[in-house]
């Protein structure tokens, strides 16, 4: 079962995010507000996306990334004055204050890559200047419509053809259907 997880130190900023997503047609199906309790909370879900402030109260989300179970999408919110923090490859992130449409737009296409993946059979069509073409296009979708940095982009990508057995290309293309 997928999920949707908060984790903010600040219970008023818990509240905020939920509802802004609750508003959108998000629900978030658990809130925390240490690191121990969002480990605990993904333990117990196949996978989801973790939406967290970039340090709680008991460590620092560059750990907690690294605890997190396999098949969880990590969307960090960072504050102004932490821009220079390296994140591992599978965390995005968005600048606070909290844009509001952003935080939307982007909850909503981890999700909706989420589903549309899970669906798809794995494609053994060979790499082509097609494919790459095809990524590419995709690739700048992510970084103009959802704020990815190419790097964030080319990652999400590849994360998500290796979690569910396809080839990039067959991503890409799901991406461009949106």
């Amino acid at each position: 079962m997928k999920c949707i997880i908060t984790a903010f130190p600040s219970r008023n900023t818990l509240q905020i995010v939920k509802d802004i997503l609750l508003g959108a047609g998000i629900s978030v199906n658990v809130e925390c507000q240490s690191g121990a309790e969002a480990m605990r909370a993904a333990a117990g879900y196949d996978g989801g996306i973790l939406i967290c402030s970039s340090r709680l109260v008991d460590i620092l989300v560059v750990d907690l990334c690294n605890m997190i179970p396999e098949g969880f999408d990590i969307l960090v919110l960072i504050s102004e004055g932490q821009g220079g923090i390296e994140f591992p490859d599978n965390v995005f992130s968005l600048g606070a204050p909290i844009n509001k449409q952003h935080l939307i737009t982007s909850v909503s296409m981890l999700i909706k890559i989420s589903k549309r993946l899970g669906k798809r059979q794995k494609d053994d069509t060979d790499d082509t200047d097609l494919d790459k073409e095809i990524i590419s296009k995709a690739k700048e979708i992510l970084m103009s419509k959802y704020y990815f940095t190419e790097k964030q982009a080319h990652r999400f990508i590849q994360k998500r053809s290796m979690d569910n057995g396809t080839k990039m290309v067959t991503t890409a293309r799901l991406i461009l259907e949106q």
